[in-house]
């Protein structure tokens, strides 16, 4: 009885790969279509959201952001954003695979290509942080040293830079319209929502002030959700 040729464990291994690749790009595509909006309606309920979640947040920004205000913020206060940003664009941008001949040629590892690769081939998996692993240094090496790689991550790269500082941007940029925002209200004349607003700047630091002194019930988490809640709800009131 003839016997089956055996698979080479690279090929059966790569193979693999490329289909759990497959099934990451399917459900990528389900939540595209999930987060789709169905309709104008709906675009507006959307976007909606996404305004009170930003407010939110840029609110906690002016509390625990030194100098973001005043757009002078320390480098290790932008690194540490830029790593939470990082974490968003892996998973929105997932691994690419790609066989390297011997020559250090980066083939994109399409079905067909794994079929025909060649066992003495490898399989490499790039992402952002394989990419952003170089130090500038050492990826301006690889231009003379691995031309393939450097041209795919300098690809990468760019897409990353423009990706985190559109993302401090939005920030920033919320950051600054709530200041103007609170400068305008104080020059106004002192009505109610006024007060409920300087309200809440007294209850921001007494939040945290008691919070220090042990209050159990001083839950910043909690009193910045509420605060959130408060707003939302003000503000989308009809009589």
């Amino acid at each position: 009885m003839a016997t089956k040729p055996k698979r080479d464990s690279k090929v059966i291994d790569a193979q693999v790969d490329a289909l759990a690749i497959e099934l990451k790009e399917l459900d990528d595509a389900k939540e595209l279509a999930t987060n789709t909006p169905q309709s104008i309606k709906d675009l507006g309920y959307r976007v909606a959201g996404t305004v009170v979640t930003l407010e939110t947040q840029a609110r906690w920004a002016m509390l625990h952001i030194a100098g973001i205000k005043e757009g002078k913020v320390s480098t290790e206060d932008r690194a540490a954003y830029d790593s939470g940003s990082m974490m968003r664009y892996g998973e929105s941008h997932p691994d690419q695979q790609y066989i390297v001949t011997g020559d250090n040629l980066y083939i994109p590892a399409t079905p067909d290509a794994m079929a025909d690769i060649n066992p003495s081939h490898t399989v490499a998996t790039l992402n952002i942080y394989t990419c952003m692993g170089y130090s500038q240094q050492a990826f301006g090496k690889l231009k003379s040293e691995n031309p393939s790689l450097h041209g795919i991550y300098g690809t990468m790269r760019d897409d990353w830079s423009n990706y985190k500082n559109r993302v401090w941007k939005a920030l920033t940029n919320k950051v600054r319209e709530l200041s103007v925002g609170k400068a305008k209200r104080d020059s106004q004349a002192n009505d109610f929502e006024v007060r409920i607003d300087k309200g809440f700047d007294e209850w921001d630091k007494g939040v945290k002030n008691a919070h220090k002194r042990g209050d159990a019930t001083a839950i910043e988490a909690r009193y910045l959700a509420s605060k959130a809640a408060f707003w939302l709800a003000w503000k989308t009131y009809k009589a």
